[in-house]
């Protein structure tokens, strides 16, 4: 997971590079969301809070574009988390800034 993580930001500050980097100050939105899953047998999917069988992952928005700064994967039951990817997510955001 932490290559598929680093593959993310390389491929976030490439476009950032080629143009797309925020012009002002970015405001990031975090929020968690349910992948529903339709079999038991798919590997960390497991029953939420709401009874739904899925992944629980965690997304990190640009407010005004949309753009995906940053993801995490979690189990369906899963909250825990939260703060180290919001940090996380800050940290990347400056390194991308910075570049």
């Amino acid at each position: 997971m932490r290559q598929l993580d680093r593959s993310q930001e390389l491929a976030l500050g490439c476009a950032w590079a080629a143009g797309a980097a925020p012009a002002a100050a970015v405001m990031v939105d975090i929020d968690s969301t349910l992948c529903e899953v339709h079999s038991g047998a798919k590997h960390g999917a497991a029953y939420g809070h709401g009874g739904r069988l899925g992944y629980h992952p965690l997304v990190a928005v640009r407010d005004d574009t949309g753009e995906i700064v940053h993801a995490r994967m979690r189990k369906g039951s899963s909250q825990r988390g939260n703060v180290d990817f919001a940090v996380e997510t800050l940290c990347r955001v400056r390194r991308l800034e910075k570049a």
